[in-house]
């Protein structure tokens, strides 16, 4: 989904689940800084009102869509962040990248250890389907470092998950990924950019029902 494009020239957000060329041709005819996120809910776009159009591309990734990324950053101009969900993710990454001749931008998604009891609670934390541990992390980054390309390491990411019924889990979370942060940009990662995910949860059933979170608004 996409909102319509500003006659002002200010940018809309877009999601296009596992259609990635289809976000690039969107994004340069809105002019819209926005997120491709394979199986998720959310679209965390950013306005880009006179900046650059940046993508942030994540969820399972193939061989066709990581070199299609690849190309749209060199052929189209566009900031493309592939961000590398599961540890495996990163071969594939570097493999396209010396097979196409085109140095990626990359982020990574951390694991965190904080869960939340919301209704997605049990795919939070360390259950979660995507993401690397603390270890995991390092690794990567020790790994870019011996190929001399540390510097394309660039965002870290984290997603909490759905209905997330308490804000003190979003503050532990927030903790816990400036903390890998900061120790990624201490190995020498030009980290410039925290990418946060996640929702808080709302009630279906009104004001009588059985279930309401934590928080007022």
């Amino acid at each position: 989904d996409g909102g319509p494009p500003c006659a002002g020239g200010c940018g809309c957000s877009l999601e296009v689940g596992s259609k990635p060329e289809l976000l690039v041709a969107l994004s340069q005819v809105c002019g819209a800084s926005a997120e491709a996120s394979e199986g998720s809910e959310e679209s965390e776009g950013r306005p880009s009102h006179g900046e650059a159009i940046q993508i942030i591309c994540n969820g399972f990734k193939d061989r066709k869509y990581v070199e299609l990324a690849l190309v749209a950053k060199e052929a189209l101009g566009i900031d493309v962040v592939l961000c590398i969900d599961r540890f495996e993710e990163l071969d594939l990454a570097l493999a396209c990248s010396a097979e196409v001749g085109i140095r990626p931008t990359l982020g990574v998604r951390a694991k965190l250890n904080t869960r939340h009891e919301g209704h997605w609670g049990g795919t939070s934390g360390y259950t979660s389907k995507f993401g690397l541990r603390a270890g995991q992390l390092l690794e990567l980054a020790r790994q870019l470092e011996a190929k001399g390309m540390l510097d394309c390491l660039r965002m870290l990411h984290f997603h909490l998950g759905s209905q997330i019924d308490d804000i003190s889990v979003v503050k532990s979370a927030m903790r816990e990924a400036c903390a890998l942060f900061s120790e990624l940009c201490g190995l020498g990662a030009p980290l410039n950019a925290l990418d946060v995910g996640g929702g808080l949860a709302i009630t279906y059933d009104g004001e009588l029902g059985a279930w309401r979170p934590k928080y007022t608004l």
